[in-house]
């Protein structure tokens, strides 16, 4: 539900126009498409770094830890997450603005998109929150957590490749 939230914020940035000022600012543009991923790679080195530096019983016990916690814990952990990604505001601020008739109301536009994309993402968030539970029960080895966090890592990395390297 955090992650829904947010990006229904994005939506609502990119009805006012953000999109628009960012391409109109093409060197604010790429200022957040670097720090975006500039901050991939950060995160990739902080998940190497934990492996690094973390007995694999620290580890499984940090990595259930987060599992644990209240329903409004967690939804303020989606949106933390969410809103913490300039990767997604700049996918909403540049995307989204394309499917839009600028010779129709747009308002109107901007809040079927955000519905359709509220109803399509909204199940395919429970079902990765459902499967991850699952997952959770099933991965006991701090070793395949490793092995987990380190494809994270070189995933983000090419992410992040993939950001600075494209135009």
């Amino acid at each position: 539900m955090g992650i829904a939230l947010v990006n229904i914020f994005y939506f609502i940035l990119s009805a006012v126009g953000l999109g628009a000022a960012l391409v109109a600012a093409p060197t604010l543009f790429l200022i957040i498409k670097y720090a975006g991923a500039v901050y991939l790679c950060w995160t990739a080195f902080e998940i190497v770094r934990g492996i690094i530096h973390a007995s694999p019983d620290d580890q499984l016990a940090q990595e259930f830890g987060r599992t644990a916690g209240s329903l409004f814990s967690s939804m303020w952990r989606g949106i933390l997450i969410q809103a913490s990604s300039v990767k997604n505001i700049i996918i909403f601020v540049s995307i989204i603005p394309q499917f839009i008739d600028p010779a129709k109301d747009t308002l109107s536009q901007f809040i079927a998109l955000c519905f359709v994309s509220f109803i399509v993402e909204f199940p395919v968030l429970v079902g990765y929150a459902f499967v991850t539970a699952k997952l959770t029960n099933v991965v006991k080895s701090g070793r395949t957590i490793k092995y987990l966090d380190g494809l994270s890592a070189a995933l983000l990395i090419g992410i992040a490749g993939s950001v600075a390297f494209t135009s």
